[in-house]
């Protein structure tokens, strides 16, 4: 995993590098395609407003994550080890993933308004979904033989769901947050640019209409390094898990 890492950091660079030195080897229009280095400077410019709204979609995306884990494992272990629950939420579940989730934030922000609630609302939904998934398929592959172990020697369903079963889905929790860490921060400036007083989707939205490419970009590359952040944090703490023996490797 932390080479794999090392490798995106590294395919990162050379993007970058070549991005750079496309924009001077064309003496490309700034106001067209600026370079990297230009979108810093703009950066550096605005800080003092850029930092604040990259707090701000920092904490839907964050806020939503988490509650995208505890909500998906539980309702991932639930169907994996309850064949009722399965059947319900199954075909729910499903019919969800046919409806633009963007779709629905205009009405989240007329019941929630416009702070905190309906973001967080719109980036769950985004990323539960991967979870979930990973989460049933984990539990289901769990150690049969153990499973069977336990039943003979007379342990009751719930004995089994919380020796073999819940730390199955624990690796597969994790597995299925490091697809959800790239969603998370997409989600977030979604749901503000449908509406938001604050946040880097909102000053996106600003700037681009304003015809500020520099700042635009400036925006687009501090969320690329959100995403990034989460994805090795995950990716960081399923190594750190496994090392210690807390959980299989997924």
């Amino acid at each position: 995993m932390r080479s794999s890492f090392l490798r995106t950091l590294a395919a990162l660079a050379v993007l970058l590098g070549a991005w750079e030195a496309a924009c001077a080897i064309f003496d490309v229009d700034p106001s067209t395609l600026p370079a990297p280095s230009d979108a810093w400077a703009a950066f550096v410019d605005a800080r003092e407003v850029l930092l604040p709204a990259l707090q701000v979609t920092s904490i839907e995306a964050v806020g939503g994550l988490l509650a995208a884990l505890l909500l998906g494992g539980v309702l991932g272990l639930l169907m994996a080890a309850f064949r009722p629950v399965r059947t319900t939420l199954e075909p729910v579940l499903v019919v969800t993933q046919t409806i633009p989730i963007i779709a629905i934030a205009p009405l989240l922000v007329t019941w929630l308004g416009f702070g905190l609630g309906p973001k967080l609302v719109v980036v769950t939904l985004i990323a539960v979904f991967p979870i979930i998934v990973a989460v049933a398929q984990g539990v289901r592959q769990a150690d049969s033989s153990v499973e069977e172990l336990l039943r003979g020697a007379g342990a009751g369903r719930f004995r089994r769901l919380r020796l073999v079963e819940v730390p199955a889905a624990v690796p597969a929790m994790l597995a299925g947050a490091r697809v959800s860490a790239l969603l998370v921060v997409p989600g977030a400036v979604a749901a503000e640019l449908v509406g938001a007083t604050d946040g880097l989707g909102r000053l996106l939205l600003i700037y681009d209409r304003d015809g500020r490419t520099e700042l635009t970009f400036a925006c687009v590359l501090l969320l690329a390094a959100l995403g990034l952040t989460l994805w090795a944090v995950v990716s960081g703490a399923d190594r750190w898990s496994t090392k210690r023996g807390l959980v299989r490797s997924s």
